[in-house]
């Protein structure tokens, strides 16, 4: 069955359905899934429904993901549940909430439990860990694949959505690389552009979101980098785009419009009154995009090599 996060939410506000039978629904689907090894920490169905129930008492409206069951990767913190990385030596119980899971809570998710990974999220490949190989739901005879094992989650019994963080080397990877600028050195530029995406990655500051698009296959497509800013002029909020990419072979299919218009909509969400990005006189095509979704010429920046 396929059903989007956009599904359960209409149901739920509709009252076709409400969160705690989404929340049942899912556990119902691990025990008939019977795979021990997708989460290290499962936390309580009963408290689980007691917090789905609870949202009848809240304003509906102030939750745009109402109900949703969400399962989040077990080097993320989320209050209540061990955070392993997936080695038991490193184990710890979080005094509260990572920002990513306390934003999820906020917008009227519950959380149903901790995903198996490979240790510190770095195989890749889904068995480099200590808590048993998930099966994948595919194809049996293959390995699940990625550092979290998710399309164990997703295909079989349908949490919903899964709260991860992507390999740092798979969205560097992707990081674009400028056109020729004024006094400047293309692959100096490319190598800048990578490490600040890779100091985002590894930092994680607050005011830092990524958006990934990625194919039915789970590859990714393309990515966005959000920065949350302050206007110079007027103080008020602001979103700048850091970065846009669109992985080699995917160009032509509308991914980074996509990643755009997304990258808007969070925006106006977050009270942002303007979006500013920056572009190279020579990217035409980058040029042409942003221009085609509205974007001008605000402010030029001028610059004069010294030596």
């Amino acid at each position: 069955m396929t059903e989007t996060v956009a599904a359960i939410i209409a149901a739920h506000r509709a009252g076709t359905m409400t969160p705690a039978q989404t929340v049942a629904r899912s556990y119902q689907r691990i025990r008939d899934h019977n795979d021990p090894a997708v989460f290290i920490s499962l936390r309580d169905e009963k408290d689980a429904l007691a917090e789905a129930e609870a949202l009848a008492s809240k304003d509906a409206d102030a939750l745009p993901l109402l109900g949703v069951p969400v399962a989040v990767k077990d080097n993320i913190d989320a209050q209540g549940m061990p955070t392993t990385a997936a080695c038991p030596a490193f184990s710890y119980m979080p005094a509260q909430d990572s920002t990513a899971v306390a934003r999820l809570r906020a917008a009227g998710t519950i959380i149903i439990g901790k995903t198996n990974l490979d240790q510190f999220a770095t195989g890749l490949v889904g068995v480099r860990t200590p808590y048993g190989i998930p099966v994948n739901p595919i194809r049996s005879d293959l390995i699940p694949g990625a550092a979290t094992n998710f399309p164990s989650i997703v295909a079989d019994f349908r949490l919903e959505w899964g709260l991860g963080n992507r390999a740092t080397g798979q969205l560097v990877d992707l990081a674009p690389t400028p056109v020729a600028a004024l006094g400047r050195d293309r692959e100096e530029s490319a190598e800048g552009v990578r490490a600040d995406l890779e100091k985002h990655l590894d930092r994680k500051p607050d005011v830092s979101h990524m958006f990934i698009a990625e194919t039915d296959a789970g590859e990714p497509a393309g990515f966005v980098h959000l920065l949350q800013t302050v206007d110079f002029f007027t103080g008020a909020a602001n979103c700048h785009i850091s970065d846009l990419a669109v992985a080699p072979g995917m160009d032509g299919r509308g991914i980074g419009a996509r990643l755009l218009v997304h990258a808007e909509a969070w925006a106006r969400r977050n009270g942002c009154r303007f979006m500013t990005l920056g572009v190279f006189p020579g990217n035409e095509r980058a040029r042409a995009l942003y221009e085609r979704h509205g974007y001008g010429v605000e402010l030029l920046r001028m610059a004069k090599p010294l030596n």
